[in-house]
């Protein structure tokens, strides 16, 4: 597995070829009713961004993961791949823990979260290997009714002091 900073084409290509779940949380959540539209949208969206990854499986970009802060001391995590996930899943989670706590720190980070249609206690839920737990159930969040959870955890990174932000 290969790790490369996120371009739009990159975003575009797994976009285009992600798992059905993942087109499915992420269309609750944009007006884009096709993959093109979609891929369109989050390759302008994400590509180019700091703190989006792709990762390659046989040369080929399978995976798209972020780690972008929304909001001030705060990591919004998310990821969506193609079916090679399988391939890579273990090797991502690897890299993945060792990059976010990098990330925690350059950008002094004290809240990691993630927002999911992945109910709690479920196994699909990559999120639970950050150590992000339930906070709370948010009924109505898709734009057609759909539940999401918030998961996080928080004190991710040691206290910054107000100079630095």
């Amino acid at each position: 597995m290969i790790v490369r900073d996120a371009t739009a084409d990159m975003i575009r290509d797994v976009c285009l070829r992600m798992r059905e779940g993942d087109r499915a949380e992420i269309a609750a959540c944009t007006w884009c009713e096709t993959r093109e539209q979609m891929a369109g949208a989050l390759a302008g969206l994400y590509g180019g961004l700091d703190g989006v990854w792709c990762a390659y499986w046989n040369d080929v970009p399978a995976v798209i993961a972020f780690a972008v802060p929304l909001r001030p001391r705060t990591l919004s995590l998310g990821m969506f791949a193609t079916d090679d996930w399988a391939h890579v899943s273990q090797h991502w989670v690897r890299w993945a823990r060792r990059t976010l706590i990098e990330r925690v720190t350059v950008t002094a980070a004290h809240r990691i979260e993630v927002a999911s249609m992945t109910p709690p206690g479920s196994t699909d839920g990559w999120f639970g290997w950050f150590g992000l737990e339930p906070e709370s159930t948010m009924p109505n969040f898709g734009k057609n009714g759909e539940t999401f959870w918030l998961y996080s955890r928080t004190g991710a990174a040691q206290e910054a002091s107000c100079s630095a932000a």
